[in-house]
């Protein structure tokens, strides 16, 4: 299993109208977990990006910190502690509806 730190930007994206204020973005330091390899968790991470940009007005923007093995654990507890899992990521802008 692995545990990716990340840098997360939230602000305002391409599909935000330009008429309205635009907000500050916000940024904060997020943890993914995953037993995918590394490779295709890093594309289901960017397939979650665009789907995230593709649905809402906001955009994120995500940047790889670090990457550590992890023992086994179950999801229940990562996500009891806000760690999200890789594999629960949506997919497609549908995915968010």
């Amino acid at each position: 299993m692995l545990l990716l730190t990340m840098n997360e930007w939230v602000g305002p994206g391409d599909r935000y109208p330009s008429d309205q204020p635009q907000p500050a973005g916000s940024e904060r330091i997020i943890a993914v977990a995953t037993r995918l390899p590394f490779v295709q968790a890093l594309e289901r991470v960017r397939a979650y990006e665009a789907a995230y940009n593709a649905h809402y007005r906001l955009a994120v923007n995500l940047r790889l910190l670090t990457v550590c093995p992890i023992p086994e654990t179950d999801d229940e507890l990562l996500e009891s502690l806000q760690v999200e899992i890789v594999e629960k990521l949506a997919q497609t802008a549908a995915d968010f509806a």
